[in-house]
Formats: structure tokens, C-alpha cells, sequence
């Protein structure tokens, strides 16, 4: 090898270690966000679906959820496409009021 192409194979393995570095410290942020991720949807999905003896908020009975996914309410929740006779809403009961006030006609 000459003098030229061991300074041009030192500083290719420099740049290589460098990049090496960057791609590590890429990855373990991302692995952190994604644990994030991961941690997050667990707790949403035990708050909601995971705890079913919790009164649910839209019709006030047990068994579904107290916050229960769109597609578990529409299969479970008998409040579902119901008209509030209080405020004139959908998707909840009057004894399960959604505001306090009743909406100005």
C-alpha cells in the first residue's frame, strides 16, 4: 500500500466507527420511544377494556368497560344510538348526563 491509500483506509474505518456510533444511539432512542409506545397502550388498554366491573360512562352498567373501545360499545353497550332525553345527544342515557346543562334550543 502506499502512504495515500493507507490515509484514505484510516480515515474510511474512522468515518465507518463514527456512523456505527450514530446508527447505535438512533436505535436506542427509538427502542426508547417504542417502549413508550408499548407501556402506554397497555395502560390505555387495562384502563378501558381491561377493568369491566367499572360502571360504563355511557349507559352506567357493568360488563363492557368503563371507557370501552367505539366497537365494543356498539356490539355491548345498549346505549349506543340512543337519543339523551335530557340534552338531546346521542350515544347515552339521561341518567348518564355527558354536560350539566341542557343545550339552548
Amino acid at each position: 500500500m502506499t502512504l495515500e491509500e493507507v490515509f484514505q483506509f484510516i480515515e474510511a474505518n474512522e468515518a465507518g466507527k463514527r456512523s456505527a456510533g450514530h446508527l447505535l444511539q438512533t436505535q436506542g432512542a427509538d427502542a426508547a420511544r417504542s417502549q413508550y409506545y408499548h407501556a402506554k397502550q397497555d395502560e390505555l388498554k387495562t384502563c378501558t377494556t381491561g377493568n369491566k366491573n367499572n360502571p360504563c360512562n355511557y349507559c352506567g352498567k357493568r360488563g363492557h368497560g368503563k371507557n370501552a373501545p367505539t366497537g365494543v360499545r356498539k356490539s355491548k353497550c345498549p346505549a349506543n344510538g340512543a337519543i339523551c332525553e335530557h340534552c338531546g345527544r346521542a350515544n347515552h342515557f339521561e341518567t348518564i348526563r355527558r354536560s350539566k346543562n341542557k343545550p339552548k334550543n
